[in-house]
Protein backbone atom coordinates (compact mmCIF):
# COMPACT_ATOMS: atom_id res chain seq x y z
CA UNK A 1 0.00 0.00 0.00
CA UNK A 2 1.37 3.41 -0.96
CA UNK A 3 2.44 5.79 1.80
CA UNK A 4 1.90 9.55 2.06
CA UNK A 5 3.94 11.18 4.80
CA UNK A 6 2.86 14.68 5.85
CA UNK A 7 5.45 16.55 7.88
CA UNK A 8 3.43 19.03 9.97
CA UNK A 9 6.30 20.44 12.03
CA UNK A 10 7.06 24.13 11.77
CA UNK A 11 10.20 26.13 11.09
CA UNK A 12 8.91 28.87 13.40
CA UNK A 13 10.30 27.94 16.78
CA UNK A 14 7.77 29.93 18.84
CA UNK A 15 4.72 28.07 17.48
CA UNK A 16 3.29 25.40 19.74
CA UNK A 17 1.72 22.30 18.24
CA UNK A 18 0.26 21.98 14.75
CA UNK A 19 -1.04 25.00 12.85
CA UNK A 20 -4.43 25.55 11.22
CA UNK A 21 -3.00 25.34 7.69
CA UNK A 22 -1.69 21.83 8.33
CA UNK A 23 -4.86 20.63 10.08
CA UNK A 24 -7.22 21.44 7.23
CA UNK A 25 -4.80 20.22 4.60
CA UNK A 26 -4.52 16.85 6.37
CA UNK A 27 -8.30 16.59 6.78
CA UNK A 28 -8.85 17.03 3.06
CA UNK A 29 -6.05 14.61 2.29
CA UNK A 30 -7.68 11.97 4.51
CA UNK A 31 -11.03 12.51 2.83
CA UNK A 32 -9.55 11.92 -0.62
CA UNK A 33 -6.89 9.28 -0.02
CA UNK A 34 -7.59 7.69 3.36
CA UNK A 35 -9.13 4.58 1.84
CA UNK A 36 -6.45 4.02 -0.82
CA UNK A 37 -3.15 4.56 0.99
CA UNK A 38 -1.50 4.87 4.37
CA UNK A 39 -1.22 8.45 5.63
CA UNK A 40 1.50 9.18 8.17
CA UNK A 41 1.62 12.56 9.91
CA UNK A 42 4.78 13.76 11.65
CA UNK A 43 3.80 16.06 14.51
CA UNK A 44 5.89 18.20 16.85
CA UNK A 45 5.89 16.94 20.41
CA UNK A 46 4.78 20.31 21.75
CA UNK A 47 1.03 20.35 22.42
CA UNK A 48 -0.10 18.57 19.26
CA UNK A 49 -3.77 18.06 20.10
CA UNK A 50 -5.01 15.14 18.00
CA UNK A 51 -8.62 15.81 19.06
CA UNK A 52 -8.75 18.11 16.03
CA UNK A 53 -9.07 14.90 14.01
CA UNK A 54 -12.32 12.94 14.37
CA UNK A 55 -12.23 9.26 15.39
CA UNK A 56 -13.16 8.41 11.79
CA UNK A 57 -10.27 10.49 10.45
CA UNK A 58 -7.85 8.97 12.94
CA UNK A 59 -8.65 5.53 11.54
CA UNK A 60 -6.76 6.59 8.40
CA UNK A 61 -3.91 8.40 10.15
CA UNK A 62 -0.71 7.03 11.64
CA UNK A 63 0.79 9.67 13.91
CA UNK A 64 4.52 10.01 14.48
CA UNK A 65 5.75 12.48 17.09
CA UNK A 66 9.23 13.93 16.58
CA UNK A 67 11.29 15.86 19.11
CA UNK A 68 13.19 17.59 16.29
CA UNK A 69 12.71 21.36 16.54
CA UNK A 70 13.67 23.89 13.90
CA UNK A 71 16.87 24.58 15.81
CA UNK A 72 18.87 21.90 17.59
CA UNK A 73 21.81 22.39 19.92
CA UNK A 74 24.00 25.41 19.10
CA UNK A 75 21.22 26.71 16.86
CA UNK A 76 22.09 24.24 14.08
CA UNK A 77 19.55 22.18 12.21
CA UNK A 78 20.28 18.44 12.29
CA UNK A 79 19.65 17.39 8.67
CA UNK A 80 20.93 13.86 9.18
CA UNK A 81 18.60 13.12 12.09
CA UNK A 82 15.74 14.63 10.10
CA UNK A 83 16.34 12.43 7.06
CA UNK A 84 16.84 9.35 9.20
CA UNK A 85 13.48 9.97 10.85
CA UNK A 86 11.71 10.39 7.49
CA UNK A 87 13.45 7.36 6.01
CA UNK A 88 12.03 5.11 8.75
CA UNK A 89 8.53 6.00 7.51
CA UNK A 90 9.43 5.04 3.90
CA UNK A 91 7.17 7.54 2.08
CA UNK A 92 6.13 7.24 -1.55
CA UNK A 93 5.09 10.89 -1.36
CA UNK A 94 6.49 13.28 1.24
CA UNK A 95 4.64 16.57 1.82
CA UNK A 96 6.02 19.22 4.16
CA UNK A 97 3.53 21.85 5.32
CA UNK A 98 6.23 24.16 6.71
CA UNK A 99 9.27 24.40 4.44
CA UNK A 100 11.27 21.27 5.25
CA UNK A 101 12.54 19.10 2.39
CA UNK A 102 14.05 15.64 2.74
CA UNK A 103 16.77 13.89 0.78
CA UNK A 104 14.94 10.55 0.99
CA UNK A 105 14.24 9.25 -2.51
CA UNK A 106 10.52 9.73 -3.14
CA UNK A 107 8.11 12.25 -4.64
CA UNK A 108 8.48 15.46 -2.61
CA UNK A 109 6.20 18.47 -2.20
CA UNK A 110 7.07 21.44 0.04
CA UNK A 111 4.60 24.17 1.05
CA UNK A 112 6.22 27.61 1.29
CA UNK A 113 4.27 30.23 3.21
CA UNK A 114 6.52 33.18 2.38
CA UNK A 115 10.11 34.21 1.77
CA UNK A 116 10.22 36.73 4.61
CA UNK A 117 13.59 35.60 6.08
CA UNK A 118 15.18 36.18 2.67
CA UNK A 119 13.34 39.36 1.73
CA UNK A 120 13.46 41.01 5.18
CA UNK A 121 16.77 39.77 6.49
CA UNK A 122 17.21 42.46 9.14
CA UNK A 123 14.02 41.26 10.87
CA UNK A 124 14.96 37.61 10.81
CA UNK A 125 18.56 38.06 11.91
CA UNK A 126 17.69 40.28 14.88
CA UNK A 127 18.18 37.35 17.27
CA UNK A 128 21.56 36.49 15.69
CA UNK A 129 20.68 32.80 15.68
CA UNK A 130 21.53 31.83 12.12
CA UNK A 131 17.89 31.79 11.04
CA UNK A 132 18.44 33.31 7.60
CA UNK A 133 21.29 30.95 6.70
CA UNK A 134 19.22 27.95 7.77
CA UNK A 135 16.15 29.12 5.86
CA UNK A 136 18.24 29.87 2.78
CA UNK A 137 19.73 26.38 2.80
CA UNK A 138 16.35 24.72 3.32
CA UNK A 139 14.70 26.66 0.50
CA UNK A 140 17.62 26.08 -1.88
CA UNK A 141 17.49 22.33 -1.24
CA UNK A 142 13.71 22.32 -1.65
CA UNK A 143 13.94 24.17 -4.97
CA UNK A 144 16.66 21.89 -6.35
CA UNK A 145 15.54 18.53 -4.98
CA UNK A 146 11.74 18.65 -4.58
CA UNK A 147 9.26 17.72 -7.28
CA UNK A 148 6.73 20.37 -6.29
CA UNK A 149 6.83 23.71 -4.46
CA UNK A 150 3.51 25.07 -3.22
CA UNK A 151 3.06 28.79 -2.55
CA UNK A 152 0.18 29.97 -0.37
CA UNK A 153 -0.60 32.80 -2.79
CA UNK A 154 0.12 33.88 -6.35
CA UNK A 155 2.51 36.45 -4.91
CA UNK A 156 4.46 33.84 -2.92
CA UNK A 157 4.59 31.61 -6.01
CA UNK A 158 6.05 34.51 -8.02
CA UNK A 159 8.62 35.13 -5.29
CA UNK A 160 9.63 31.47 -5.46
CA UNK A 161 10.03 31.62 -9.25
CA UNK A 162 12.01 34.89 -9.07
CA UNK A 163 14.28 33.73 -6.27
CA UNK A 164 14.92 30.25 -7.70
CA UNK A 165 14.87 30.57 -11.52
CA UNK A 166 16.90 27.35 -11.88
CA UNK A 167 14.70 25.26 -9.61
CA UNK A 168 13.90 21.69 -10.56
CA UNK A 169 10.52 21.75 -8.85
CA UNK A 170 7.20 22.58 -10.43
CA UNK A 171 5.30 25.41 -8.64
CA UNK A 172 1.62 25.36 -7.66
CA UNK A 173 -0.58 27.60 -5.52
CA UNK A 174 -2.70 26.55 -2.54
CA UNK A 175 -4.37 29.21 -0.41
CA UNK A 176 -4.96 28.48 3.27
CA UNK A 177 -8.37 26.84 3.71
CA UNK A 178 -10.66 29.80 2.96
CA UNK A 179 -13.95 27.86 3.23
CA UNK A 180 -13.20 26.73 6.75
CA UNK A 181 -12.09 30.21 7.86
CA UNK A 182 -15.31 31.73 6.52
CA UNK A 183 -17.36 29.06 8.25
CA UNK A 184 -15.46 29.46 11.55
CA UNK A 185 -15.87 33.24 11.66
CA UNK A 186 -19.54 33.07 10.63
CA UNK A 187 -20.25 30.64 13.47
CA UNK A 188 -18.70 33.08 15.94
CA UNK A 189 -20.74 36.05 14.74
CA UNK A 190 -23.75 34.98 16.78
CA UNK A 191 -21.91 35.46 20.09
CA UNK A 192 -22.44 38.66 22.04
CA UNK A 193 -19.34 40.85 22.00
CA UNK A 194 -18.67 44.30 23.41
CA UNK A 195 -18.43 47.07 20.81
CA UNK A 196 -15.18 48.74 21.76
CA UNK A 197 -15.47 51.09 18.78
CA UNK A 198 -11.76 51.20 17.97
CA UNK A 199 -9.79 50.29 14.91
CA UNK A 200 -7.92 47.01 15.27
CA UNK A 201 -4.43 46.50 13.93
CA UNK A 202 -3.19 42.89 13.84
CA UNK A 203 0.53 42.10 13.80
CA UNK A 204 2.87 44.68 15.27
CA UNK A 205 6.18 42.96 16.01
CA UNK A 206 8.03 43.53 12.72
CA UNK A 207 8.90 46.76 10.84
CA UNK A 208 7.25 45.50 7.63
CA UNK A 209 3.89 45.54 9.46
CA UNK A 210 4.10 49.37 9.29
CA UNK A 211 3.11 50.11 12.87
CA UNK A 212 4.91 53.47 12.62
CA UNK A 213 2.61 54.47 9.75
CA UNK A 214 -0.41 54.08 12.02
CA UNK A 215 1.34 55.93 14.86
CA UNK A 216 2.08 58.82 12.50
CA UNK A 217 -1.55 58.87 11.37
CA UNK A 218 -2.71 58.97 15.00
CA UNK A 219 -0.37 61.93 15.64
CA UNK A 220 -2.02 63.79 12.75
CA UNK A 221 -5.50 62.99 14.07
CA UNK A 222 -4.48 64.18 17.53
CA UNK A 223 -3.26 67.55 16.22
CA UNK A 224 -6.60 67.91 14.41
CA UNK A 225 -8.51 67.23 17.63
CA UNK A 226 -9.87 63.82 16.57
CA UNK A 227 -8.77 62.07 19.76
CA UNK A 228 -11.85 59.80 19.72
CA UNK A 229 -10.35 57.93 16.72
CA UNK A 230 -8.55 55.15 18.59
CA UNK A 231 -6.64 51.94 17.84
CA UNK A 232 -6.05 48.61 19.55
CA UNK A 233 -2.74 47.00 18.51
CA UNK A 234 -2.98 43.21 18.84
CA UNK A 235 -0.11 40.73 18.63
CA UNK A 236 3.16 39.84 20.28
CA UNK A 237 5.58 42.73 20.77
CA UNK A 238 9.31 42.69 20.02
CA UNK A 239 10.53 46.00 21.45
CA UNK A 240 13.98 45.63 19.89
CA UNK A 241 12.46 45.69 16.41
CA UNK A 242 9.28 47.72 16.98
CA UNK A 243 9.17 49.56 20.33
CA UNK A 244 5.42 50.10 20.16
CA UNK A 245 4.87 51.02 23.85
CA UNK A 246 7.65 53.58 23.44
CA UNK A 247 6.06 55.05 20.30
CA UNK A 248 2.78 55.46 22.17
CA UNK A 249 4.34 57.05 25.25
CA UNK A 250 6.76 59.35 23.39
CA UNK A 251 3.96 60.83 21.29
CA UNK A 252 1.43 61.16 24.11
CA UNK A 253 -1.01 58.76 22.45
CA UNK A 254 -2.01 56.80 25.57
CA UNK A 255 -5.65 57.89 25.17
CA UNK A 256 -5.74 56.92 21.48
CA UNK A 257 -3.63 53.76 21.27
CA UNK A 258 -3.24 50.62 23.35
CA UNK A 259 -0.87 47.70 22.81
CA UNK A 260 -2.72 44.55 23.83
CA UNK A 261 0.11 42.06 23.25
CA UNK A 262 -0.73 38.46 22.43
CA UNK A 263 -4.46 37.62 22.39
CA UNK A 264 -6.15 34.23 22.06
CA UNK A 265 -8.15 33.22 18.99
CA UNK A 266 -11.40 33.76 20.89
CA UNK A 267 -10.30 37.21 22.06
CA UNK A 268 -9.20 38.08 18.53
CA UNK A 269 -12.61 37.16 17.15
CA UNK A 270 -14.30 39.41 19.73
CA UNK A 271 -11.88 42.25 18.96
CA UNK A 272 -12.60 42.05 15.23
CA UNK A 273 -16.36 42.00 15.76
CA UNK A 274 -16.23 44.89 18.24
CA UNK A 275 -14.08 47.09 16.02
CA UNK A 276 -15.04 49.83 13.59
CA UNK A 277 -12.49 48.57 11.09
CA UNK A 278 -9.22 46.73 10.55
CA UNK A 279 -5.84 48.32 9.86
CA UNK A 280 -3.48 46.03 7.95
CA UNK A 281 -0.92 48.24 6.17
CA UNK A 282 1.72 45.48 5.96
CA UNK A 283 4.37 45.76 3.26
CA UNK A 284 4.49 41.97 2.73
CA UNK A 285 2.31 38.97 3.60
CA UNK A 286 2.45 35.38 2.42
CA UNK A 287 -1.35 35.38 2.25
CA UNK A 288 -3.13 37.74 4.68
CA UNK A 289 -5.82 35.74 6.50
CA UNK A 290 -6.91 38.70 8.71
CA UNK A 291 -8.47 40.24 5.60
CA UNK A 292 -10.72 37.20 5.27
CA UNK A 293 -11.74 37.50 8.93
CA UNK A 294 -12.55 41.19 8.57
CA UNK A 295 -14.57 40.64 5.39
CA UNK A 296 -16.64 37.89 7.01
CA UNK A 297 -17.33 40.22 9.96
CA UNK A 298 -18.23 42.97 7.44
CA UNK A 299 -15.65 45.36 8.82
CA UNK A 300 -13.97 48.07 6.71
CA UNK A 301 -10.31 47.34 5.93
CA UNK A 302 -7.41 49.71 5.31
CA UNK A 303 -4.38 48.05 3.72
CA UNK A 304 -1.79 48.60 1.03
CA UNK A 305 -2.25 47.44 -2.55
CA UNK A 306 0.91 45.40 -2.28
CA UNK A 307 2.17 41.82 -1.89
CA UNK A 308 -0.64 39.22 -1.69
CA UNK A 309 -3.22 41.59 -0.15
CA UNK A 310 -5.02 42.59 -3.38
CA UNK A 311 -5.22 38.88 -4.28
CA UNK A 312 -7.12 38.27 -1.04
CA UNK A 313 -9.11 41.48 -0.69
CA UNK A 314 -9.98 42.25 -4.30
CA UNK A 315 -11.71 45.62 -4.38
CA UNK A 316 -13.17 45.33 -0.88
CA UNK A 317 -10.43 47.08 1.20
CA UNK A 318 -9.74 50.79 1.22
CA UNK A 319 -6.22 50.80 -0.21
CA UNK A 320 -3.62 53.26 1.04
CA UNK A 321 -0.01 54.10 0.34
CA UNK A 322 2.68 54.71 2.92
CA UNK A 323 1.53 58.30 3.41
CA UNK A 324 0.47 59.00 7.04
CA UNK A 325 -1.82 61.85 5.94
CA UNK A 326 -3.70 59.51 3.60
CA UNK A 327 -3.96 56.89 6.36
CA UNK A 328 -5.29 59.50 8.80
CA UNK A 329 -7.91 60.67 6.29
CA UNK A 330 -9.10 57.13 5.60
CA UNK A 331 -9.31 56.32 9.32
CA UNK A 332 -11.28 59.50 10.01
CA UNK A 333 -13.68 58.87 7.11
CA UNK A 334 -14.44 55.36 8.38
CA UNK A 335 -14.74 56.59 11.97
CA UNK A 336 -17.16 59.34 10.98
CA UNK A 337 -19.11 57.14 8.57
CA UNK A 338 -18.29 59.14 5.45
CA UNK A 339 -16.13 56.51 3.72
CA UNK A 340 -17.75 54.71 0.76
CA UNK A 341 -19.49 51.57 2.02
CA UNK A 342 -18.58 48.24 0.46
CA UNK A 343 -21.71 46.56 -0.86
CA UNK A 344 -22.45 43.36 1.09
CA UNK A 345 -23.09 41.46 -2.13
CA UNK A 346 -19.62 42.43 -3.33
CA UNK A 347 -18.07 41.15 -0.09
CA UNK A 348 -19.92 37.84 -0.39
CA UNK A 349 -18.89 37.58 -4.05
CA UNK A 350 -15.21 38.12 -3.17
CA UNK A 351 -15.33 35.47 -0.44
CA UNK A 352 -17.08 32.99 -2.74
CA UNK A 353 -14.53 33.73 -5.47
CA UNK A 354 -11.72 32.86 -3.06
CA UNK A 355 -13.50 29.67 -1.93
CA UNK A 356 -14.00 28.47 -5.50
CA UNK A 357 -10.43 29.35 -6.44
CA UNK A 358 -9.23 27.43 -3.38
CA UNK A 359 -11.36 24.45 -4.44
CA UNK A 360 -9.71 24.41 -7.88
CA UNK A 361 -6.29 24.65 -6.22
CA UNK A 362 -7.05 21.58 -4.09
CA UNK A 363 -8.32 19.75 -7.18
CA UNK A 364 -5.09 20.56 -9.00
CA UNK A 365 -2.82 19.52 -6.12
CA UNK A 366 -4.70 16.32 -5.33
CA UNK A 367 -4.72 15.38 -9.00
CA UNK A 368 -0.91 15.74 -8.85
CA UNK A 369 -0.86 13.37 -5.88
CA UNK A 370 -3.29 10.99 -7.56
CA UNK A 371 -1.11 10.67 -10.64
CA UNK A 372 1.80 9.68 -8.45
CA UNK A 373 -0.20 7.22 -6.37
CA UNK A 374 -2.28 5.81 -9.23
CA UNK A 375 -5.28 5.91 -6.91
CA UNK A 376 -8.82 7.10 -7.77
CA UNK A 377 -9.66 10.60 -6.56
CA UNK A 378 -12.86 11.15 -4.56
CA UNK A 379 -14.95 14.28 -5.08
CA UNK A 380 -14.75 16.84 -2.29
CA UNK A 381 -17.86 18.72 -1.08
CA UNK A 382 -16.55 22.24 -1.71
CA UNK A 383 -19.50 24.13 -0.29
CA UNK A 384 -19.80 26.46 2.66
CA UNK A 385 -22.53 24.35 4.22
CA UNK A 386 -22.50 20.70 5.27
CA UNK A 387 -18.71 20.56 5.32
CA UNK A 388 -18.51 17.12 6.88
CA UNK A 389 -14.81 16.80 6.12
CA UNK A 390 -14.14 19.71 8.48
CA UNK A 391 -16.03 18.33 11.47
CA UNK A 392 -14.18 17.34 14.63
CA UNK A 393 -15.05 16.30 18.14
CA UNK A 394 -13.56 19.25 20.00
CA UNK A 395 -13.70 22.29 17.72
CA UNK A 396 -13.34 24.74 20.63
CA UNK A 397 -9.89 23.46 21.61
CA UNK A 398 -7.82 23.90 18.46
CA UNK A 399 -4.10 24.33 18.90
CA UNK A 400 -2.69 27.80 18.42
CA UNK A 401 -1.76 28.70 14.85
Amino acid sequence: MKRIVVDARTVVDNVDGIGYYSIYFIKRLVHCFGGQCQIYVILPMKRSDISVFTPEERKHLRLAFSPQDAFGQNHKFDYEAWDEFVARLRPDIYISTAFFPTRYECQKAVIIHDLIPLLFREESEAAQDGRVAMFERILREAALDSDLLIGVSQHTARDICDYYPNRRAEVKILHPDVAYTVDRIERGLGKEVSQHGRFLMIGVNRPRKNTELVIEALKILKTQGHTDCKVYFAGGIDEELVPLPGYIAENGLEDMAEALGYVSDEQMSALIQGSIGMLYPSAYEGFGMPLIEAMVARKPIICQRISSLPEVGGEIPHYCTGDPQEMAELMLAIHQGTAPLRDEAAVVAQLDKLIQRNARQYDDLFAWIERRLHAPLLALPYTRDGMSFLEWSDRDHLPSA
